[in-house]
């Protein structure tokens, strides 16, 4: 059971708050948030709950629960949504959610595109839509969000990674990762990828399941496109969401002043925000009549409303929001002063912080700020180019970033977390990075590991391919690690030809360099390729050779890799005594190293070695051991090789129905994120529970492998089964 700080900070993070901006709306004081969180108050007064809940925008059973810790009774630790949770709860649009709704349930509308100016609440609206949505859709609904920066001629490869499909098959690869079951795919901000409208159409008409919400600021006019056009809010919805987002309560005098400063930016609700928060500083009747003079004729409202901010800063303020406007992820201070060299920086962050234009995103580490996309859109509208010397200076500030990152083996956690904040400005440096080889791949070689540990692997694969056709050609140690990178990556995409000529190529490399790390790597290429196509004896050879190469090489790391691999293929030539104690010996050094990641792997082929020595007891344990740390990693690679392993457990036990809810979720698992099921795995593991499927009717293993649905950031919704699967009940997902 989890305290009440740790549910508040929970709550925090989904809802993507600061602890000063939940302050904020709650009417508290940071330091009571702090405080709470910190576990220095554990029972709340029931006013001060319920304004929590509201400044959380939580309902049902999720803010009963709330409530009764904040009294002083524990509740279980929530489950992460499916979907990211909006910031404030939606205010009126009952009808067009009714309408949503019922056009986009599974069978009807194909297409269905809400349009409106920029600010008219279309992403707010489509999420609450398909929030709703989720379990009309069995939990297959994604978002893809369309940025400025977004090549229209990659709008097919967009809708891709959000289904789940292999990079580079077009529409046919999406059709083949939807399948039949009906999906629900929200593309945001389609009017930055306007000319892909057709691409579109196409994608819709192969892909017969797949159903899409679409916003845009302009209609798509594809056949078929049913257009909600979505207006101003009406007078009393936009007083309410005045009062919600910025005042408070106010006295009935100020009811009217209310309405004429919603008037004054037409209704629309982002305007209406951005007003709101001045109207915090400033007080109501000074803010009509400065929107009066300033905005007598708004059109369009919400433009005119964020020109009116920056038209108010200093020219040195400007100069600071145009820099960090490059960041769409925000940025930390470092960050900005990287382009912007001024000792006054942070007194030129208080004054547009002031007017709104940008917010403390304090993320606990270190001191991080934002700004409304809507403002970004408005700042980088008016500079189409950005100069050559801020993009190169933006460009080697991620690079030392990512280069200061990897030193973090042992915290991966933290690793991990940085790289996530980080990830879309890092997609921007490497879109800046697109003519430079050399460049490019030092930042791709330096994010591979994430992305291959967060399931990206599209992503990775697609900016390693893009480095390495480049010429000129970058040098060949960046190359190599490049290759090294990609070979993994086509490897779990069970795309063997691509590793194959990737370790061809590290083999003449590592001849041309006389390079014994590079020469073990491609030794390691050629042995995981022969446990592939079920070869053992000859994976055993190459990968002893690269074990030994990396004794010469006296890299640590490299070691602990190579005894771990030599393990693998030794559980391939059905050898557990032998892969048993080499990956043990892997352990120990991944241990001294600190590498959490990797002890999670060699438990797991541990688990394996036990399974095959039928010692189902250690290999549960070990399976559980190593899903732990991978889930806690958020790495659904990992995750699910820990699931599959505990369902050969249960079927090797005996316990079909255990082994079928187990086999189904690391099967939807994978789904999310387009990677096959390893070959030792495959063969080792699937050959129990196939054999366990054959004892029970298909349409009952059928009906139990669809009960669970893991996301590929949480195992939460599988909490009940580990309970039950796992003996002596050593799941501790909810473990304060």
């Amino acid at each position: 059971m989890a305290s009440l700080g740790v549910v508040l900070k929970l709550l925090r993070d989904e809802s993507g708050l600061t602890q000063e901006e939940l302050a904020s709306r709650s009417g508290l004081s940071a330091r009571s948030v702090s405080d709470i969180e910190r576990g220095l108050r554990r029972r709340l007064y029931a006013d001060t709950a319920h304004r929590l809940a509201d400044a959380l925008s939580l309902s049902g059973a999720q803010r009963d629960g709330f409530v009764a810790a904040a009294r002083g009774r524990a509740m279980p630790r929530p489950d992460p949504p499916a979907l990211p949770l909006p910031l404030n709860r939606l205010v009126g649009r009952v009808d067009e959610l009714a309408s949503l709704g019922d056009a986009l349930s599974p069978g009807n509308r194909r297409l269905v595109t809400i349009t409106g100016l920029g600010g008219a609440g279309k992403t707010r609206l489509a999420l609450e839509v398909a929030h709703g949505l989720l379990s009309a859709y069995d939990g297959r609904v994604r978002l893809l969000r369309i940025t400025p920066e977004q090549d229209p001629d990659r709008l097919v490869d967009l809708v891709g990674t959000a289904v789940g499909a292999l990079p580079g098959g077009g529409s046919q690869a999406v059709a083949a990762a939807v399948g039949s079951r009906p999906m629900l795919v929200v593309v945001d901000a389609f009017e930055h990828v306007l000319p892909a409208a057709p691409a579109l159409e196409a994608v819709l008409a192969t892909a017969g399941g797949l159903h899409s919400l679409v916003t845009s600021r302009v209609r798509l006019h594809i056949p078929g496109e049913h257009e909600l056009a979505l207006g101003p809010l009406p007078a009393q919805e936009a007083r309410e969401l005045f009062v919600d987002q910025g005042a408070g309560r106010l006295a009935d005098s100020d009811s009217g002043l209310v309405g004429e400063i919603c008037n004054l930016v037409s209704g629309l609700p982002l305007a209406i925000e951005l007003v709101a928060a001045v109207g915090r500083q400033l007080p109501l009747r000074n803010l009509r009549d400065e929107l009066a003079v300033g905005t007598a004729r708004l059109d369009p409202a919400l433009r005119d409303a964020v020109g009116w901010s920056i038209a108010s800063a200093t020219p040195a303020e400007r100069d600071a929001l145009t820099a960090a406007a490059s960041f769409p992820a925000g940025w930390r201070l470092d960050g900005l002063a990287a382009l912007v060299e001024r000792q006054d920086l942070l007194a030129l962050l208080r004054g547009l912080s002031d007017r709104s234009l940008v917010t403390d995103a304090d993320d606990g580490t270190s001191p991080r700020w934002r700004m409304l996309d809507v403002v970004r859109e408005h700042v980088l509208g008016s500079q189409p180019v950005i100069p050559e010397a801020r993009r190169s200076a933006y460009v080697q500030y991620h690079l030392e970033l990512l280069e200061g990152v990897q030193t973090l083996v042992g915290h991966e956690r933290d690793w991990y977390a940085q790289l996530q904040a980080e990830e879309p400005n890092i997609e921007v440096a490497l879109r800046w990075a697109t003519d430079d080889a050399d460049l490019l791949l030092r930042l791709a070689t330096a994010m591979w590991q994430y992305w291959q540990s967060r399931g990206e692997l599209a992503t990775g694969r697609r900016w390693l391919e893009r480095g390495l056709a480049l010429q000129p050609a970058a040098d060949s140690s960046t190359r190599a690690t490049a290759l090294w990178g990609l070979a993994w990556i086509a490897y779990h995409q069970g795309d063997d030809p691509t590793v194959t000529a990737a370790a061809d190529e590290l083999r003449r490399l590592a001849e041309a360099r006389g390079d014994g790390a590079v020469r073990r790597n491609a030794a390691t290429m050629d042995g995981i390729l022969a446990i592939a196509r079920s070869r053992p004896t000859e994976a055993l050879t190459h990968l002893e050779a690269a074990l030994e190469l990396a004794r010469r090489v006296d890299r640590p790391w490299i070691l602990a890799a190579s005894l771990l691999n030599l393990g693998l293929g030794s559980l391939a030539a059905g050898d557990p005594d032998r892969a048993r104690k080499l990956l043990a010996e892997a352990l120990r050094r991944f241990d001294a190293l600190g590498d959490q990641r990797f002890h999670a792997r060699c438990l797991g082929y541990l688990g394996i070695a036990a399974l095959l020595q039928q010692d189902t007891s250690r290999a549960s344990s070990l399976f559980t051991r190593s899903l732990n740390v991978f889930d806690r990693l958020g790495e659904p690679g990992g995750t699910a090789e820990g699931l599959e392993g505990l369902a050969a457990v249960a079927a090797a036990e005996g316990h079909p129905e255990k082994a079928a809810m187990l086999a189904g979720a690391t099967q939807r698992l994978r789904e999310t994120f387009a990677a096959r099921a390893l070959p030792v795995e495959s063969r080792i593991l699937g050959q129990r529970i196939d054999a366990a499927a054959a004892t029970v009717p298909p349409e009952d293993w059928a009906t139990a492998a669809r009960w669970f649905r893991p996301t590929k950031r949480s195992l939460a919704p599988l909490a009940p089964v580990f309970h039950e699967s796992v003996r002596g009940g050593v799941w501790a997902l909810v473990a304060v």
